[in-house]
């Protein structure tokens, strides 16, 4: 069954919702706390991790992922389990970004993969429910 891209508006607003307001929860939290760093220089200009940041990564995601999901539906029967499949993978190959950072501490790394699993499961959620 091909999805109509605009069946899709809807789980994918509650998506990107849930995923902001966690993630931006996620990122107070550990900055108040030191798990996230002030001062380390993340991005690509030198700067640390800000608000922006955390935004366009939990939002991107999620468009990349609904139309991704629409495609899918074209091309496939089982769309859906293979949408799944491909989620967890991304998910997973995810989790060696924070590392990828220089002199990223532990606490910061697994602060950020946190955030990816929210987004993740968020998309996994909201986008793959019938």
């Amino acid at each position: 069954m091909k999805l109509q891209l605009k069946s899709l508006f809807r789980p994918m607003g509650l998506t990107i919702l849930v995923s902001v307001i966690l993630n931006i929860l996620i990122f107070y939290i550990g900055q108040n706390t030191g798990f996230i760093s002030k001062a380390l220089p993340v991005l690509s200009d030198g700067s640390p991790i800000g608000l922006p940041a955390v935004v366009l990564a939990s939002v991107f995601p999620v468009f990349v992922a609904t139309l991704l999901l629409w495609v899918l539906s074209f091309v496939l029967k089982k769309y859906r389990v293979i949408f799944s499949v491909i989620c967890f993978v991304v998910l997973f190959l995810s989790f060696a970004t924070p590392f990828s950072i220089p002199n990223v501490p532990v606490k910061m790394a697994m602060t950020l993969n946190l955030m990816h699993i929210v987004v993740a499961g968020s998309v996994f959620y909201f986008l793959t429910k019938k």
